[in-house]
């Protein structure tokens, strides 16, 4: 522990180990927010009570610690991280707990109020929302006058809209939880007034923009001539065949007979099929375009 007593974590409803509070030794180091002690835990025991083994009290939340497990490479399994002393120091980071006193909700004078609380200062102010709304607190304050909002602002900054006819109850209850924790502070004779610097979103004029558009330009289109591919089947059929007979490096035909296709590879990549005899020109065409970029070339 932080100031030298032993400390213990009850983690007996997370993992299967006797109902009996595993010991720690006092803490490896400490900080403002959190401290770090030798306990016996597991992964999924995070979020556990740590206690004072001296006084019972909760000291803090597990929160992170050391390898669970390490590799036994002898016996091919995974075994329980045993932490070591040398040289008078443990060589593990050891296990992380965040201080309760770090959890501003566990103080019991930093508490926010309860709801019967709150119920019960709202009945001896009945008038907080006239009294936000009529400037009476210097720091915060209550705006009516949008027709389906109360609009609140805390030190001049918007806070929320609130429905006038379904959330009043909601925001008056946060008022009065503002008031209880010393948020909004009612305004004496010589405080001044902190008031919202603009609305939330403030309205914006615009001027219409006026768009001239360019004429409008006929385009007529241009008519390009494209040489007719001259197609000679016989031509086709023979360079298919020379590739199938292996004649070309780096091309090769894988021929299908009984699904009628003819398969490219190119690089021993392949690159398409091709129905025999249907598609003979487009297996051409694509050979004879790898052959002028020199990645099929003919045997000599």
């Amino acid at each position: 522990r932080h100031n030298g007593e032993e400390i213990f974590e009850d983690s007996s409803s997370y993992i299967q180990v006797p109902k009996d509070f595993k010991q720690g030794i006092p803490g490896l180091s400490t900080s403002s927010i959190e401290f770090t002690a030798d306990l016996d835990t597991f992964g999924g025991n995070s979020g556990s009570a740590v206690f004072n083994d001296v006084t019972g009290e909760v000291e803090g939340i597990l929160v992170r610690g050391a390898t669970d497990y390490k590799m036994d490479t002898a016996r091919n399994c995974r075994i329980v991280n045993k932490c070591k002393v040398v040289d008078g120091k443990e060589n593990c980071r050891g296990e992380t707990v965040t201080k309760i006193t770090g959890i501003k909700s566990m103080d019991p004078n930093n508490r926010p109020p309860t709801e019967a609380q709150i119920v019960s200062f709202l009945n001896s102010e009945p008038t907080i929302m006239e009294d936000f709304s009529s400037n009476l607190y210097k720091n915060c304050v209550v705006k009516t006058n949008n027709p389906q909002y109360n609009q609140l602002f805390i030190n001049g900054i918007f806070k929320g809209n609130f429905l006038k006819k379904k959330e009043s109850y909601k925001l008056t209850s946060l008022l009065g939880s503002l008031v209880m924790n010393g948020t909004c502070v009612k305004r004496g004779p010589s405080d001044p007034y902190i008031g919202p610097v603009a609305d939330p979103v403030p309205p914006v004029t615009r001027t219409p923009e006026v768009i001239v558009l360019p004429p409008v330009v006929e385009v007529v289109p241009e008519v390009i001539s494209v040489p007719v591919e001259v197609i000679d089947p016989l031509a086709d059929k023979q360079l298919i065949l020379d590739v199938i007979e292996n004649k070309y490096d780096g091309c090769l035909i894988r021929e299908l007979p009984r699904r009628n296709l003819n398969q490219l590879y190119v690089k021993m990549s392949f690159r398409g099929n091709f129905v025999t005899g249907r598609e003979d020109n487009a297996l051409a065409k694509a050979l004879r375009v790898n052959i002028e970029k020199k990645i099929c070339n003919l045997k000599i």
